[in-house]
């Protein structure tokens, strides 16, 4: 393994694979000028910035395992059939991968901040509009209508919020970058554990499921000033750099990428139904 002198002013080789690797969930690596990093005043406003991203990161996976940790009552409560339950358990995953290619684009022409600002508003909607009654249509228009708008809103949320990260903390990006993976890991966790406790505490799955928007919705008010405070000018894309489709580390990335994916989301959608079906108390297996 050679070793060049990475971004980051490494010089071991394992870190420069990850700089490199690094490019490719930078939404805006390759803009044409450059994106500026957030304006902030002082360190504590740096701060308070990180603690914001690190916010966002703890709201993009609670949408997945809040839904499982309920679904039994969902289905029976709502007449769902297994294709219904199928298509509400695929989509959100299927969307995070088509929504991704339009992070860039929208980075490129809103400022990577307000395009953040707005996929946690359609997160925080999504998350209201998903337990609501469509009348006589039933339940599951607005649980796939509010699925969707999750599931589209955390694509954007994936790919910008890693570039915002390396571009605004470059000097305490392991610091940062390790916080806002724990804080998405640590949201699977919290929508596993809470969501049945708080179905318990009001006898009603829809308050359950609405009740994550709360904390998409704090978060959104506190990010609120310095997305609106952020300039942000003309970009374009830059061209003659290394054509992705043609990388052979890329496609490695992207294999085991949806290998996990297909694994840890899997996990999400039917570990707590399936141990429920199997005898154990409704809230142990969250």
């Amino acid at each position: 393994m050679t070793t060049t002198k990475s971004s980051l002013g490494s010089t071991a080789g394992g870190i420069e694979i990850v700089d490199r690797l690094g490019l490719l969930v930078d939404a805006e690596f390759d803009d044409v000028p450059a994106a500026e990093p957030t304006r902030v005043g002082s360190r504590r406003t740096l701060a308070y910035l990180g603690v914001c991203l690190v916010l966002i990161g703890l709201n993009l996976r609670t949408v997945f395992s809040s839904f499982s940790a309920v679904l039994p009552e969902v289905t029976a409560d709502a007449a769902l059939p297994g294709w219904a339950v199928l298509f509400l358990t695929t989509v959100p995953v299927t969307l995070l991968g088509v929504f991704a290619p339009l992070a860039p684009v929208l980075a490129r022409r809103f400022g990577a901040e307000r395009v953040l600002l707005g996929a946690m508003a359609v997160l925080t909607a999504g998350l209201l509009l998903r337990p609501l009654d469509a009348g006589d249509a039933g339940r599951f228009p607005a649980l796939l209508a509010g699925t969707a708008a999750c599931g589209a809103a955390i694509s954007l949320c994936n790919v910008l919020l890693p570039g915002l990260v390396k571009r605004d903390f470059p000097h305490r990006l392991g610091l940062m970058g390790g916080l806002y993976t724990t804080a998405i890991c640590a949201s699977a966790a919290l929508g596993a554990g809470f969501t049945y406790p708080v179905f318990r505490a009001t006898g009603d799955w829809t308050a359950a499921l609405r009740f994550w928007a709360l904390p998409a919705g704090v978060v959104l008010l506190l990010f609120l000033p310095l997305a609106i405070r952020q300039r942000h000018g003309r970009h374009q894309t830059a061209h003659g750099g290394v054509n992705v489709w043609r990388s052979a580390v890329a496609w490695q990335v992207t294999i085991f990428m949806v290998l996990q994916a297909m694994m840890s989301f899997s996990v999400f959608a039917w570990l707590a139904p399936i141990l429920r079906e199997r005898g154990w108390t409704a809230a142990r297996p969250g």
